[in-house]
């Protein structure tokens, strides 16, 4: 049997990670934020760069999602239109295992 570690209040877990989502922050997230903000490139500049274009052709509509009217949340709304495109036999499709 499994031994499980329970903590009697919530708010401990969280102040014992709490340093160490800190020190990610600081020294990774908040350089590569900065890095990206200094040196960043439209999405246009970087297919010129890597000699890519889109092929908008193969491009179908799927869905469109616009966030509920909630003024408790927030004031703004938000549009967004979804696409899929078949790709090609050769190609394997990956998660980046972010969002």
């Amino acid at each position: 049997m499994e031994k499980r570690v329970r903590f009697k209040s919530s708010w401990l877990p969280w102040v014992l990670v709490a340093p160490q989502m800190a020190v990610v922050l600081i020294f990774f997230f908040w350089p590569a934020g900065q890095a990206l903000l200094r040196e960043g490139m439209s999405f246009n500049q970087m297919l010129a760069d890597l000699s890519l274009r889109l092929d908008t052709r193969a491009l179908a509509p799927w869905s469109r999602w616009i966030t509920p009217k909630m003024a408790s949340v927030s004031s703004k709304r938000f549009d967004t239109r979804f696409f899929v495109a078949a790709i090609p036999a050769d190609q394997v499709a990956r998660h980046d295992d972010h969002e």
